[in-house]
C-alpha cells in the first residue's frame, strides 16, 4: 500500500488542494533505487498500460497511441520518448516541461522558475531542475531533445497560439 510521507494543503480560489511530497507509490516501490518525480511516475503508468494493451488480442500492438492534455501532455511526451512500443504521441497544451522550450521563452509564458516553485508543481520534476531557473541556457538539453527521442514515430503537439502560458512557439 502506498505511503505518504507528508501532505500539505493550501487554499487557492476557495478550493483546497493537496500537494503530495515524498510519496512512495507502486512505481517507487517497484524501483526503489530510481530517482522518481511525479511526471516520471505518470509516464511509467502509461507504459504499464501499454504492457496490458499488448496482452489483448483485439488490440493491434503496432498502433498504440497516448494522448494527454496539460500535465498529461507532459507525461505522454516522456512516455513516448522512453517507450518505442508507443506509435503515436499526442501532447496538447503541455507547455513548460512538455513541448514548450525552456530556453526560448517569450513574455507571458510559464517559465521554468514558475513551474518549479515549491508551492506549485516542483514535485512533478526532479529537484535539481529548479537550479536552472534563471539560467536556462545552461540546461544540458531542452525539450526538443525529448521530442526527437520519439522520432521516427508519429508525434503531434497542439497548442493554441493565443495560449501564451503554454509557450506555443
Amino acid at each position: 500500500e502506498p505511503k505518504r510521507a507528508g501532505v500539505e494543503s493550501r487554499r487557492r480560489g476557495g478550493w483546497e488542494r493537496a500537494i503530495r511530497r515524498d510519496t512512495v507509490g507502486v512505481a517507487q516501490t517497484a524501483y526503489p533505487d530510481y530517482d522518481w518525480a511525479t511526471l516520471a511516475v505518470w509516464a511509467w503508468r502509461a507504459m504499464r498500460t501499454v504492457d496490458y494493451l499488448q496482452t489483448r488480442t483485439e488490440i493491434d500492438p503496432e498502433r498504440i497511441g497516448v494522448v494527454g492534455h496539460s500535465r498529461g501532455g507532459k507525461a505522454v511526451l516522456l512516455a513516448g520518448a522512453l517507450d518505442e512500443r508507443i506509435s503515436l504521441v499526442a501532447a496538447n497544451g503541455s507547455g513548460a516541461g512538455g513541448a514548450g522550450s525552456f530556453r526560448n521563452q517569450p513574455s507571458g509564458v510559464e517559465t521554468l522558475r514558475l513551474i518549479t516553485e515549491p508551492a506549485r508543481f516542483a514535485y512533478w520534476f526532479h529537484p535539481r531542475l529548479r537550479w536552472f531557473a534563471g539560467q536556462e541556457q545552461r540546461l544540458p538539453f531542452d525539450q526538443h531533445f525529448l521530442k526527437a527521442l520519439i522520432a521516427p514515430r508519429a508525434f503531434i503537439a497542439t497548442d493554441a497560439l493565443g495560449d501564451r502560458w503554454a509557450n506555443p512557439i
